[in-house]
């Protein structure tokens, strides 16, 4: 018969595997939409084409060879490698965090934010640059063109900080 804490221990890395086939399916899963959804808007679009959605929404093709919202233009192949180079230590850099974050909270905002680096970090090594299409505009003013890896980072930023500013406070 098992022991009181051989029960606990074994519940506990259940819950562990549970939760780590959770994570990893959530970044296959931003991966790969942000990959595929990059590719279907490459495959039917091309730049000077501009598809209205909504009033306040249009799909455009878009290459950002900067950084967010194309800051630090890499115009010359040292800076595509730099930005390669200083896109794959950052992502290194959140999956440390990932895998020391004590709560399964956290740990998804950072598979978010992991998954969103990888999508954007796979366009920098196959085209020298990062593939948007998402351009949300209102009376007049345009958002800067986005794409699904954009959007699981911020998404993911926004939960760590609702959790370490708002959520642990209480």
């Amino acid at each position: 018969m098992l022991e009181c804490t051989d029960r606990k221990k074994l519940l506990h890395t259940s819950m562990q595997k549970k939760s780590i086939f959770w994570l990893i399916l959530l970044i296959t899963a931003v991966f790969l939409g942000d990959v595929l959804s990059k590719q279907w808007v490459v495959a039917h679009m091309t730049t000077d084409k501009v598809w209205p959605i909504t009033s306040f929404f249009n799909i455009v093709l878009t290459v950002n060879h900067g950084v967010s919202f194309a800051m630090l233009w890499a115009s010359h192949i040292y800076g595509v490698y730099a930005l390669i180079g200083l896109t794959s230590l950052l992502s290194a850099v959140v999956l440390y965090f990932l895998f020391i974050s004590p709560t399964f909270f956290e740990k998804m905002a950072f598979s978010l934010v992991f998954a969103g680096a990888l999508g954007n970090l796979f366009d920098r090594i196959r085209i020298g640059g990062v593939v948007d299409f998402l351009d949300f505009h209102m009376l007049g003013y345009h958002w800067p063109a986005f794409n699904v890896a954009d959007s699981a980072i911020c998404i993911g930023v926004f939960l760590l900080f609702l959790y370490h500013f708002v959520l642990q406070k209480k």
